[in-house]
């Protein structure tokens, strides 16, 4: 089997997560562990991957909060100083006038802010123990510093549309709260019940089809590495419960050419959704067809059919998106 390397590796610094959000594993209780990822390890992942060519993009998230961590910045420095593209999201609950400095000077490539919700009210039945103004506060204050200090940094809004009776653009009112300071990306879209963590009261359909036969955009163009050190194959696998690799005693390539895996594929390829203990309860190939992604920019806006990382990758690497 030749071998794609991913095009995004997810570093998870921390899965402390001060703000719930409802959508995935912390609002509903999933996680086992919870933990912070010590310097030893990161910098293991980040050494690896920065000798890969062509390089990944770094994520330095995937279910808790990066800003808890107190290295979170030296880590950020750390990858860039390898020169790999960096990419960070964040509620923004936490980006005080101190950290907002900090991000704006970190060399940072790209920020996303999950905010959620265009409204209090949907926003903080999102986020809950979250305030919708002290986070718009927090932003706002941030995106003064970027334009400031003309700073060049991709700044992403996320924005959750909860019924496809709904229409995936952003009213003007909102992006103006944005868009007057420095020029913002949205990113709104439906969401899919990945792996059973969405509650039913927050996902009011559930569009399905054949199973696809091809392997899932999640598991080939993204390797994850959890704050514990744990190589899952799907960031999804938010408590490591399929796979038996770690980062102390396997690298990423051989994860990455592992048996196991390609067993993985293959039942992909097939359609065998049902025989792949990860991927049998997860909505992702039965829906994925069907999930749509919007994205605007100040000078062009459509839908996506594949992940914003995905798109950004294939931008720097001098790729047409699909």
């Amino acid at each position: 089997m030749s071998l794609k390397l991913p095009e995004i590796v997810c570093c998870e610094i921390t899965n402390i997560c001060p703000i719930y959000c409802v959508m995935c594993p912390h609002g509903n209780n999933l996680l086992n562990n919870k933990g912070l990822i010590d310097e030893k390890t990161f910098k293991k992942v980040v050494d690896e991957i920065c000798l890969w060519e062509p390089k990944p993009i770094l994520a330095i998230y995937n279910l808790g909060e990066p800003l808890v961590h107190p290295l979170c910045f030296e880590f950020i420095r750390y990858a860039k100083s390898k020169k790999l593209i960096t990419v960070a999201a964040t509620s923004g609950f936490l980006l005080d006038k101190e950290k907002a400095i900090e991000l704006a000077e970190s060399g940072l490539d790209e920020i996303r802010f999950s905010f959620e919700g265009e409204s209090p009210e949907f926003y903080e039945k999102i986020r809950r123990g979250s305030n919708y103004n002290r986070v718009l506060e927090n932003i706002q204050y941030f995106l003064n510093i970027l334009a400031k200090r003309n700073i060049k940094m991709v700044t992403d809004i996320l924005v959750i549309k909860y019924s496809k009776e709904e229409s995936l653009e952003i009213s003007s009112e909102f992006k103006n709260l944005f868009n007057s300071i420095y020029d913002v990306n949205f990113y709104s879209y439906y969401p899919a019940n990945w792996r059973n963590t969405i509650k039913k009261d927050f996902l009011d359909f559930q569009e399905k089809h054949a199973p696809i036969k091809e392997v899932c955009k999640k598991f080939i163009d993204v390797t994850a590495v959890r704050f514990d050190g744990s190589i899952v194959y799907c960031d999804l696998d938010y408590n490591a419960e399929f796979s038996d690799y770690h980062i102390d005693n396997t690298s990423l390539m051989e994860f990455l050419y592992s048996t196991g895996r390609k067993e993985i594929i293959n039942k992909m390829k097939e359609g065998r959704w049902t025989e792949i203990p990860l991927c049998k309860e997860c909505s992702a190939p039965c829906t994925i067809l069907n999930r749509k992604r919007f994205y605007e920019t100040k000078v062009s806006k459509g839908y996506l059919q594949e992940s914003l990382l995905d798109k950004r990758y294939r931008e720097a690497q001098g790729q047409t998106p699909i």
